[in-house]
């Protein structure tokens, strides 16, 4: 958040209203306007009667405003929040002096959203006030909501709870995912060990049908080898018997 200098002496008259609810009183207006000709386009009191020429003399100070930044100052009793966008429309909150900055700067975010989506370009083109009448019933439920601190108070705490449970199911889905990727993990290496050792068994087979088929060639070998050895020898000796067989 970003604090702009407060303008000379500026007021903001009002008159307390009755609060409906317990914890109110914190929020005293909501209003929009085009930074270029400084005209209020659309604009809601709560709470209180506010005098509109209070807000333009805030207004007419030279704003270097920067689009998205939050810009919070004092006035009198009460803390002026602004925030601009691109299109050149700045966002006014005025509430209490006390309010919470976190509350102020949310309400100011969905016062922005709800207006684009509801006013869209026309704010762009529009006389003084001339969205005032359409977006009174959005603004007077956005006050309303932003007006009771015990309320948002309640509505953090369950969202914050909310997103506690959104996260522990994330979790548990990322777990969950994890897991499921490590099963198809060890289910695929399953599949690439049973393929191994289908290859392995089959390598196996040819092997030993390989060695089966080597020591056969080796044992027709040595048998061919002893058998001529032997025919080496025995041809000899018989040629000689029936020599000496010849000669009586």
């Amino acid at each position: 958040p970003t604090s702009l200098p407060p303008p000379p002496h500026p007021t903001l008259h009002r008159e307390r209203a009755m609060a409906s609810q317990a914890g109110a009183n914190n929020v005293f207006y909501v209003g929009v306007a085009r930074l270029a000709d400084r005209v209020i386009v659309a604009n809601h009191s709560y709470n209180v009667s506010t005098n509109a020429e209070s807000v333009k003399t805030v207004l007419r100070q030279q704003m270097n405003m920067r689009p998205g930044t939050i810009y919070n100052f004092d006035v009198s009793d009460t803390t002026w929040h602004l925030k601009g966008d691109d299109a050149g429309r700045v966002f006014i909150l005025i509430t209490q002096s006390q309010y919470p900055l976190r509350f102020a700067h949310q309400c100011l975010e969905e016062f922005e959203t709800v207006f684009v989506a509801k006013a869209g370009d026309r704010s762009m083109r529009e006389n003084e006030n001339g969205l005032t009448r359409m977006m009174s019933s959005t603004l007077a439920k956005l006050c309303a909501k932003y007006d009771n601190l015990e309320e948002l108070d309640q509505l953090t705490a369950l969202n914050v709870k909310v997103n506690n449970v959104k996260l522990t199911m994330q979790d548990n889905v990322r777990q969950a995912l994890e897991g499921t990727h490590k099963i198809e993990a060890l289910e695929k290496s399953a599949e690439e060990l049973q393929a191994q050792a289908g290859v392995f068994k089959k390598q196996a087979h040819d092997l030993r049908k390989h060695m089966w088929w080597k020591n056969c060639k080796m044992k027709i070998i040595i048998f061919l080898v002893i058998l001529a050895i032997l025919c080496a020898c025995i041809i000899p000796i018989a040629i000689q018997v029936n020599e000496s067989k010849s000669d009586n």
